[in-house]
């Protein structure tokens, strides 16, 4: 109970971290598009992109759309891309993941197209941080419960085995 109250910390922050970071608000000819990204601070590894377009004239949502998220490096070279999809729980917005597999500057590239309202290009800029392997106070404790776990496990079997060896020797006839 008492290493569940130290962890509860950690994972309510860890909570607050998981929410979306928006970053691109725009308008163009046709469209509004709203990106929000996970992880807050995006670093080397999967980045998961939340899309969701408007119509510029009224503000109605977009469905139907056709959205591609292409990534392109620091020299401006398109290097991932993925297919955003709408999901079943809401059709408006769009998800997508891109792996991306170097720190430094990279241009996300959104298209959104639809039949209706036709095709226009977002382009939301990331820097992307090394991947993170920093250790937290929790993994530490985590680290500590499970090593006295093994420990205790291991000392429990060896009493047994001594028990168990000197209750057959006491039960053996002497000759």
């Amino acid at each position: 109970m008492a290493f569940a109250a130290l962890l509860t910390p950690g994972i309510a922050e860890g909570q607050v971290r998981d929410e979306p970071v928006e970053i691109l608000d725009e308008t163009l000819e046709d469209y509004r598009v709203v990106v929000r990204i996970l992880p807050r601070v995006p670093a080397v590894g999967q980045i998961n992109f939340n899309v969701v377009p408007t119509t510029a004239g009224d503000g109605s949502p977009v469905r139907n759309a056709t959205i591609t998220l292409t990534a392109h490096d620091a020299e401006d070279i398109p290097t991932y891309q993925v297919r955003a999809l709408n999901t079943p729980f809401s059709q408006e917005e769009y998800v997508g993941n891109l792996v991306l597999r170097a720190e430094g500057p990279w241009s996300i590239h959104i298209e959104v197209e639809t039949e209706e309202l036709g095709t226009e290009v977002f382009v939301a800029r990331i820097t992307v941080a090394p991947a993170a392997v920093g250790a937290t106070p929790e993994a530490g404790w985590l680290m500590v419960l499970v090593m006295v776990a093994f420990l205790a496990g291991g000392g429990f079997l060896w009493l047994s085995s001594r028990r168990a060896l000197a209750r057959r020797a006491e039960s053996k006839p002497q000759a």
